[in-house]
């Protein structure tokens, strides 16, 4: 923890105004005079306001300038004038990531309208720890490009291979984040079908600064600690930049909230709310309903945890009773972070227009996440000795001479066991070097040459401690009879044989080797032709392995399998750009990839910028990408969770429509395999858009597009098998036992048939000069999806799921800030929106036609406010003072005021934060 309360209140002169400058719309030649003073296109807010794009306005102030700088943007390797090109692409500066509150790089991310589906962000209950990921157009976190300075940062070995973890970048060091709205394939290869994060490492700092920082959510948990350094210096020879980033995040127990903690005054199971049934729970095969174990639950002896005896509403168990376990009290709703990244970069020219480039990260990343003791239900013979003494104990009729044991099975809250642990610690090391150059060439203009190598390896450790071994409880239990004690706790003396550390293991390693060159040959009326043409190797290795034990399958609370793989991609590419008129520009790139494990591949794209007039800019694309399985989907080995699933079955055969239903049965295996038949996915993205500045110091944005995938990986729900068997009335995937009880659900990855999506990016910003008054802006940024259309199963018709639970039909961010006239003082408001959508559908398929679907419930819009105070100090320091969810609004919840969509959603509520930089 850092205190900084008085150095933040020490003194108080305020300044914030940016002077964000960006490069002229019009392209001029080389010897042409231009009028380039450039105002701003975004205005100054909190960086979540983050759906405008940047694009430059002109004045008119006459400089004679001999040659006209270029610069390489997101989505080309050609060196160009404009920023603003064919491409929609939005920027994140870095005075947009030091005015937003935010701690981390994903969190900035995760609140742009493009993340418009929600992403992933550390959760309780399961591996991934400490991991975060950016969703552009909530086509998946995987099909979204993430490149660190135009380089592509490897996969993360926790998430199977498959997504980046976007917690692995220094938000201390970052310069720029650069958005790319449109399908990269062309350019970049596989994972750039939804767009392209490109961060923008700083390079050109001089001096020394020190930040400290601490945020303070109003509700128990999850309190942030920041600190960083960040050095660089530089001559006319080179630069270095080192930086170094701490952060730590506390946790969140269910209970320290209103919305997850337990309810337990209730006088049946389905009125509790974050209580199991596998607490301490007996039933005799094909004799008797549930009924809690002898010595627990019982009148003045119930142990703490533990609550009931509750009945069961559902008529087929009327007999049924339960002692029932409060995971909550426990149980992690969100897991403890610290971070610590370290990262140096550098340039040096070496010779005269040769520059050498390189660097190196190294993050190190460890999360702690608590989940309540292993359920289990483990089963004892009546022709055991110690399923004997359990079936006397809980008053079970048996014959002990009978050819045929009866069988009781037990559903058991190991909690003598204590909490299960898992704790990640997980290490990326990256780095890179590189040349680039020029050479002046008779025969061609500006000609210009790269090669790059990357070599990162992540590595990834996860034990699980108080895991158990059921099979070895199965034994011991029947072995003995004083297995179970007479309060229903498990013999200490048993303990150390049932209980088990899980040791996961992942390792990923990445190479990428590439070269390119770029020119200018031949004129057209507009100027010259650009040519780019490059070559590219990469090479994916990834291995997961388990200690012995749990991976023969012995062991319960491991979560997924082993697996690994390796993939060499080889790639040839290139553009050209052609400037038609002057005010008419057209791309065309194309690049072929050939897989060691899926052939090749060939995408292409064609782009147009037309600029009629000089304060309208209009734009288009069309082009293909191809993304292959990971390694995950293709070759996971079968592994089981054990899960609470809903019997949507049961309720359909007691007249309780699919989308009100709540017979739910818990601790369920749910098994999932990885599937070596699948196929890659193939998309197709069109892009239109326009830039209009209809007066001084106002612009709109407008941008559409239109995706349509074949072949779409997805793993089939639980969920979604148990309701396509209620309405099936059967299925293989779902297993049950002679009571009809849910027992296990298989699921696997497959191939969707389609999927369709279109929708449309608007922008707006003002600013208003006050003139004495000082300054006021405005920015404003939507995203409005049109269609999301994909069958759910193969061989279902698709149908459009915008406006259902996580599909939102839109979000908008919208900031406005004052500062004043010495710019000095500023302050900011941004709101966050997130329309209100349908809780279920009510679906009906007759030969695989939809004939209805009934989109049903109702969940709130969802709309949050930050409040940002910005101050710069004269002895050359900067303090943040703000507020995160001001009016402390909770998650948008479904039917039952409790479950809600996690990665749409911030759980943290009302946080209280301050941040101070001293610049030396």
């Amino acid at each position: 923890m850092y205190t900084i309360s008085n150095i933040l209140f020490n003194g108080y002169a305020i300044w914030h105004k940016r002077e964000q400058q960006q490069p002229a719309i019009t392209t001029k030649t080389k010897t042409e005079t231009m009028h380039t003073i450039q105002r701003t296109l975004l205005a100054s807010a909190i960086a979540t306001a983050l759906s405008t794009v940047s694009v430059g306005v002109y004045a008119a102030d006459e400089q004679t300038v001999e040659k006209v700088e270029k610069v390489t943007v997101t989505g080309s390797r050609i060196s160009r004038v404009d920023m603003e090109g064919a491409n929609p692409l939005a920027v994140i500066t870095r005075e947009d990531i030091e005015d937003s509150g935010f701690m981390t790089v994903a969190d900035l991310l995760r609140n742009t309208t493009y993340n418009s589906l929600g992403s992933y962000t550390a959760q309780g209950n399961n591996s991934w720890g400490s991991q975060a990921t950016i969703n552009l157009r909530g086509l998946g976190a995987h099909n979204t490009l993430v490149l660190i300075d135009g380089r592509r940062v490897p996969w993360s070995g926790v998430m199977y291979g498959g997504s980046v973890d976007v917690n692995s970048i220094p938000a201390a060091a970052v310069e720029r984040i650069e958005i790319m709205l449109d399908g990269a394939s062309a350019i970049y290869g596989s994972d750039a079908v939804a767009g392209v994060v490109n961060v923008i490492m700083r390079k050109d700092y001089d001096g020394l600064q020190i930040s400290v920082g601490a945020g303070r959510p109003e509700a128990k948990g999850n309190d942030e600690d920041s600190f960083s350094l960040l050095w660089g210096g530089s001559n006319d020879k080179g630069n270095l930049l080192i930086s170094y980033e701490h952060d730590e995040t506390e946790n969140i127990v269910m209970a320290d909230r209103e919305f997850s903690k337990a309810v337990t005054n209730a006088d049946v199971i389905q009125d509790v709310e974050g209580l199991s049934t596998s607490g301490r729970n007996i039933y005799h095969w094909g004799a008797t309903q549930y009924k809690p174990l002898a010595g627990t639950c019982e009148a003045g002896n119930t142990k703490a945890g533990f609550y009931g005896p509750y009945g069961d509403s559902d008529p087929r168990k009327a007999t049924a009773s339960y002692c029932a376990y409060d995971y909550t009290a426990v149980a992690d709703l969100q897991p403890s972070i610290k971070r610590d990244i370290v990262n140096v970069l550098g340039t040096y020219e070496i010779a005269e227009n040769v520059e050498f480039n390189g660097g190196f990260s190294l993050s190190k990343r460890d999360s702690a996440n608590t989940a309540a003791p292993v359920p289990a239900t483990f089963w004892v013979r009546s022709n055991t000795v110690g399923g004997a003494a359990i079936f006397e104990n809980n008053g079970f009729t048996f014959d002990p001479d009978a050819d045929d044991p009866e069988w009781a099975g037990i559903k058991y809250r190991f909690d003598s066991l204590g909490n299960r642990v898992y704790e990640i610690e997980g290490y990326d090391l990256s780095g890179n070097a590189g040349l680039r150059g020029s050479l002046e060439l008779d025969f061609v203009n500006d000609f210009e040459w790269d090669v790059n190598y990357t070599r990162a390896r992540n590595d990834y450790t996860s034990n699980g401690t108080n895991m158990l071994r059921l099979n070895r409880v199965e034994e011991l239990a029947e072995a003995n009879a004083d297995f179970l004690l007479p309060n229903g706790d498990v013999n200490s003396k048993y303990l150390s044989e049932i209980g088990h550390t899980w040791v996961d293991n992942t390792d990923v390693k990445f190479d990428s080797l590439d070269a390119g060159f770029g020119f200018s040959l031949g004129e057209l009326p507009g100027g010259d032709i650009g040519y780019y043409f490059g070559v590219q190797r990469m090479n994916y290795e990834m291995d997961r392995s388990f200690d012995p034990l749990s991976a023969s399958g012995d062991v319960i609370g491991v979560f997924g399998g082993q697996y690994g793989g390796d993939r060499t991609v080889k790639a040839v590419f290139g553009e050209i750009m052609l400037p038609i008129l002057d005010n008419l520009e057209a791309n065309f790139a194309v690049r072929q990839d050939r897989y060691s494990d899926f052939g090749k591949t060939t995408n292409p794209k064609f782009s147009i910028r037309y600029q009629p007039m000089d304060n309208l800019v209009l734009r288009g694309s069309y082009g293909t990408s191809f993304k292959a399985p990971n390694f995950q989907q293709l070759y996971t080995p079968e592994n089981t969770g054990y899960y609470t699933v809903t019997d949507y079955k049961a309720c359909k055969d007691q007249g309780i429509s699919l989308g009100q239903c709540n017979i739910e049965e818990d601790s369920i295996k749910v098994t999932n395999v990885g599937n070596k038949e699948l196929g890659p996915e193939e998309s197709k993205m069109l892009t239109l858009g326009a830039v209009f500045e209809p007066m001084d110091d106002l612009t709109l944005r407008f941008d559409f597009y239109n995706i349509k995938t074949e072949d779409l990986i997805t793993q089939i729900s639980s969920d979604y098998l148990l309701q396509a068997e209620a309405i099936a009335g059967s299925s293989a995937a779902v297993i049950r036992d002679g009571q009809g009880f849910i027992t296990q659900v298989y699921t696997s990855n497959v191939n969707i048939a389609e999927q369709e999506q279109s929708g449309i990016d608007l922008g707006v910003s003002y600013d208003l000069d006050l003139n004495d008054l000082g300054t006021v802006d405005l920015s404003t940024g939507a995203s409005y999806l049109l269609k999301y259309e994909y069958a759910d199963e193969p061989g279902l018709e698709a149908y459009d799921h915008v406006g259902l639970n996580g599909t939102p039909e839109y979000r908008i961010n919208a900031t406005i800030g004052y500062t004043t006239p010495e710019k000095m003082h500023r302050i900011a408001i941004s709101a966050y929106h997130i329309t209100d959508q349908y809780d279920w559908v009510n679906q009906r398929y007759e030969n695989g036609k939809l004939v209805q679907n009934d989109k049903e419930g109702h969940i709130a819009s969802h709309t949050t406010f930050n409040v940002n105070y910005r101050l710069n100090l004269p002895w050359d320091g900067t303090a943040n003072v703000g507020v995160r969810n001001l009016f402390d609004r909770d998650p948008s919840f479904r039917y039952d005021g409790k479950s809600f969509n996690e990665q749409l959603y911030s759980i943290q509520g009302r946080v209280f934060y301050a941040d101070y930089t001293q610049r030396f």
